[in-house]
Formats: C-alpha cells, sequence, structure tokens
C-alpha cells in the first residue's frame, strides 16, 4: 500500500557536528518550494515541552518520546519534519523507526576532536573539566548509529553537498515506493497498463506500467539501476565507503523501557 504523509528527517549525532546546520539549510529550501515542513530544533524543545528533565538516560529517553509524539503528529498531516536531536542511544533510534510515521535516520558524522573545536558555548571544555555531568561524547556515550538511511560527513563535505545529497535520497525513495506501487497495481490487472501519479513521504513521482508491469520495473531499473540509486549516486557512494562509510539499510525494533509507554515526544538538546 502506498505510504502517505511527510517524512521525518531525524538529525541524529555529536553536539557541534552540524544536524541543525544541515537541517535549517533544508529548512529553508522547503519553505522556498512551498512544501509544508516544520523545524525541531533540540535545544529549543527542552526550554518548552522538555523543562524539569535533566541528562539521566531516563530523562533523555523521555525527552525524545516528547519530540517524538510531536513528530508523528505532524507528518500524519503531511508535513515534513527536521528534527535535530543528539539522540545518542540505540534504544531510542529503534523506537523512532517503530513508532514515528514516515521516519528517516540521518546520521550527521564527525570526529569528536572536531565537534570540540567547533564548541562556540565552551561545553566540550567544561565537561572536560569535570564541570558538565552526562555530557554526550565525554562523560556519557553516544551509541554510533549502525542502521541509518543516510549517512553525512561534515568533515568531508559542506552543507551544501550534504543536503543535495539528502534530496536526492528522497526523491530517489519515493520513485523506487511509487514504481512498486503501480507495479503491484498492474499485476492484478494483467495485460493493462496502470498509470501511478502520487506522493510518498511528500515526495512526488509518476510512473506507466505497461502489459504485466513490466514497462515499470524496466523503467524505475533503467533509471535508478539495482537498489534504487542511479549510476552516478553509486559512484558517490562507493566514493563515501572508501572515505568514511555510506548509508546503511533500515531497521525496526524497540526496547521496552520506550515501548511500553504511550508515544510521547523526544528531545535531545546540544548539551548532551
Amino acid at each position: 500500500m502506498e505510504r502517505t504523509g511527510g517524512s521525518v528527517l531525524w538529525f541524529t549525532g555529536l553536539s557541534g557536528s552540524g544536524k541543525t546546520t544541515t537541517a535549517e539549510r533544508l529548512h529553508r529550501q522547503f519553505l522556498d518550494e512551498g512544501r509544508p515542513v516544520e523545524l525541531l530544533d533540540g535545544d529549543v524543545i527542552r526550554g518548552v515541552l522538555c523543562k524539569g528533565l535533566g541528562f539521566s538516560r531516563q530523562d533523555r529517553l523521555e525527552n525524545i518520546r516528547r519530540i517524538a509524539y510531536v513528530a508523528d503528529l505532524l507528518s500524519r498531516h503531511g508535513v515534513t519534519v527536521l528534527v535535530s536531536a543528539i539522540t545518542p542511544y540505540q534504544e531510542m533510534r529503534s523506537y523512532l523507526r517503530e513508532h514515528v510515521h514516515g521516519y528517516v535516520e540521518v546520521y550527521v558524522k564527525c570526529s569528536l576532536d572536531v565537534c570540540a573545536e567547533r564548541d562556540v558555548k565552551g561545553l566540550y571544555a567544561k565537561a572536560m573539566r569535570g564541570e558538565i555531568a552526562m555530557f554526550t561524547g565525554i562523560s556519557d556515550v553516544y551509541e554510533e548509529p549502525e542502521q541509518a538511511d543516510i549517512v553525512i560527513d561534515t568533515q568531508q563535505h559542506d552543507v551544501e553537498w550534504n543536503a543535495r545529497r539528502i534530496v536526492e535520497w528522497l526523491q530517489q525513495r519515493c520513485a523506487v515506493e511509487l514504481a512498486s506501487n503501480c507495479i503491484a497495481a498492474s499485476r492484478e490487472m494483467p495485460g493493462h497498463g496502470v498509470a501511478a501519479t502520487a506522493e510518498s513521504g511528500g515526495w512526488h513521482a509518476s510512473y506507466q506500467a505497461g502489459d504485466r508491469g513490466t514497462t515499470a520495473m524496466q523503467n524505475v531499473e533503467a533509471r535508478l539501476g539495482p537498489g534504487g540509486m542511479d549510476a552516478r549516486e553509486q559512484a558517490s557512494d562507493r566514493a563515501m565507503t572508501a572515505g568514511h562509510g555510506a548509508s546503511a539499510s533500515p531497521g525496526t525494533g524497540g526496547l521496552s523501557t520506550l515501548a511500553d509507554t504511550p508515544r510521547r515526544s523526544p528531545v535531545d538538546g546540544e548539551h548532551g
């Protein structure tokens, strides 16, 4: 069945990795295109929805639940949502993948040393002096994502390159999903062409399936290549893999400490 609604681009990474910078760049682009879009910044939400929460593991989990609730609600109403939040634990990200409609995990990769160099707030220095407890990357763990849908490296590429890569990924996913829907429909009516023009996660595409759906399959394979990527993107990914890693296939899951509670919303601010 065709997935409708908006995508939730969830940017996870260390403080200073470039999550908010990338999300803000995409936010401006989507607004210019007239797309319904909202930016949920972890620091801002901590001061609004998450007052009173600290940085213990349980408080961080609750923080993420609260943001997730808001993001999921917006997505189901057709809004593209950009979330910038550290989200340091795999438990959180598994919960998000299971409970947030249109969830796309974007790992913003950057070394701890470079993040500390970029720190204009002096938080890393304070954490290293022991003045801030439970600071992600120093006194608390950041569990590096192993199943991110998209990986961008802000040490290797600038914000424009990374934003373009994310948009291309969304467009390719939309094309593959809609082609699959078109092919499935055509197979239910052998000998008849079926047209599909629709929206998937807020991204538009259209396909025409010929007899038994073969035309649509050939079209999408010719355009995107095996696995849904065109030759240029495959070459780009091979280069990224050689240099600093590539995006992995999405996973599912959710641990009981999160999944046993009603869907709320999360936020993990830049302060760890």
